[in-house]
């Protein structure tokens, strides 16, 4: 396990899911040295995205229904060889929650409707 990427329980169970029913992306995940990273990207997006989910009302089962598919529990390869390019374990991104949280927003675009 990574010191810089410490994976949680969820993380572990993702790994478990990965290794099973997409062993191919898993063997290029650990070969390039980015399977830790996705995997503590991953549970960190669906922990998040679950929160937001049930901070917006949702019972937390129906939140977990909501959100574990988008980055937890991936179809398997069999199924769909290719993910698509929005599921980031592919991606492994420098900013990995840049999707869920963007940077601020550009002052140009704000409202000023408020402003004294």
């Amino acid at each position: 396990m990574s010191r810089k990427y410490p994976l949680d329980g969820l993380a572990l169970e993702i790994k478990e899911h990965w290794r099973k029913y997409r062993p191919q992306m898993y063997r290029e995940l650990e070969q390039e040295g980015r399977l830790d990273q996705s995997l503590h990207e991953a549970s960190e997006r669906t922990g998040l995205a679950f929160a937001q989910q049930v901070e917006h009302g949702l019972e937390p089962p129906s939140a977990w229904e909501a959100v574990r598919e988008l980055w937890a529990v991936l179809p398997a390869e069999s199924d769909e060889p290719n993910l698509s390019p929005s599921q980031p374990p592919l991606l492994a991104s420098r900013e990995p929650m840049q999707e869920l949280f963007p940077s601020e927003p550009d002052p140009a675009e704000r409202d000023l409707s408020d402003d004294p």
